[in-house]
């Protein structure tokens, strides 16, 4: 039978001696497990161990329910992670994105593909293959943001020849986009 997290809270605060509520994250969870195991060596007696025992499965499936939990809360874009979306299309092209990046990248890349805005590209042999793919819903986020980042680059009046190679590439990857 499968507890649901509320259930295992009210186990685990039942349990506990101190009266306190059970952890509400992941963190939370790891720090009452090793608490209890860390209280585990002072233990002794066998009706104290088995309470103990209670305690620290309750507080492992507690942990197990968290997790799960947390991988299945919905991912979302910030800007930042739309930023390095863009700057890696504006580099390689929307099909083109090498799975390899950057490690300054990779956490924001990382949340594009769980938001469904990058998926791995099929390599050969049912492979996942070394390119990552926008989506559509990828593509139009991207085409939005390299819009409304021309219409702020074109707005200035004075531009040196790098802002100026800077907006042509904006605009080729606009363009490489809409294909």
């Amino acid at each position: 039978m499968t507890k649901t997290a509320a259930q295992l809270n009210l186990d685990i605060s039942k349990s506990l001696d101190k009266g306190t509520p059970a952890p509400t994250s992941v963190t939370g969870w790891k720090k009452l497990v090793k608490e209890i195991k860390n209280r585990g060596w002072r233990t002794t007696g066998t009706e104290a161990r088995t309470m103990l025992q209670r305690e620290l499965d309750a507080a492992v499936d507690g942990l197990r329910a968290a997790t799960k939990e947390s991988a299945l809360k919905p991912a979302f874009v910030t800007g930042t992670n739309l930023f390095a979306l863009a700057e890696m299309v504006v580099k390689y092209g929307g099909g083109n994105i090498p799975r390899r990046v950057p490690a300054v990248d990779a956490p924001h890349l990382k949340r594009c593909v769980q938001a469904g805005l990058l998926e791995q590209g099929g390599g050969a042999r049912g492979t996942i293959g070394d390119r990552m793919q926008l989506t559509a819903a990828g593509r139009e986020a991207v085409a939005d943001y390299l819009v409304e980042k021309i219409g702020r680059k074109s707005a200035r009046t004075t531009r040196d020849a790098k802002e100026e190679a800077e907006l042509a590439a904006l605009e080729t990857a606009l363009a490489s986009l809409k294909r």
